[in-house]
C-alpha cells in the first residue's frame, strides 16, 4: 500500500508547482510561444496576487536573446504584451487593457505578424 502512495504523493506535489516554476524550466524562443507563455503566467499571477505585473521576473519567465518582451500591466483591470522576434512580432491584451498593436483587435486572442520585408 505504502508503495503506491508514495508515487502518487510525488506526482500531486511535481502538479501543485507554481506556474512561475513551471515556467523558469523551460525559456520559450517562438515568439508566438513567449507570448502565450506570458498570458498564462499572468493569468496565474492574477489569481494569487489580484493583480497583473510587468515583471517577467515575478511571472518566472527567463528572458531569452532572441525574443524582446514588453508588457504593460494595469493593475487589476488588464495587461498588454508585445513580443518581437527577428522574423515575426506577436501582441495579446486582456481585460481592458488597450491593444498593443493594431493588428491585435480580439481580447486574449494572439495575434501575429511577418516583420520580413
Amino acid at each position: 500500500m505504502h508503495a503506491i502512495l508514495i508515487p502518487i504523493t510525488l506526482l500531486i506535489l511535481a502538479l501543485r508547482a507554481t506556474p512561475a516554476e513551471a515556467q523558469r524550466s523551460r525559456p520559450a524562443t517562438d515568439v508566438r510561444q513567449v507570448v502565450q507563455q506570458v498570458a498564462t503566467a499572468e493569468a496565474a499571477y492574477r489569481a494569487a496576487h489580484g493583480r497583473y505585473t510587468a515583471s517577467l521576473r515575478e511571472l518566472g519567465i527567463e528572458r531569452t536573446r532572441s525574443v524582446d518582451v514588453r508588457i504593460i500591466a494595469e493593475g487589476a483591470r488588464g495587461f498588454s504584451v508585445v513580443a518581437v522576434g527577428t522574423d515575426e512580432e506577436c501582441a495579446v491584451f486582456h481585460g481592458t487593457a488597450r491593444p498593443p498593436r493594431s493588428y491585435a483587435r480580439t481580447a486574449a486572442r494572439v495575434a501575429c505578424r511577418s516583420r520580413r520585408s
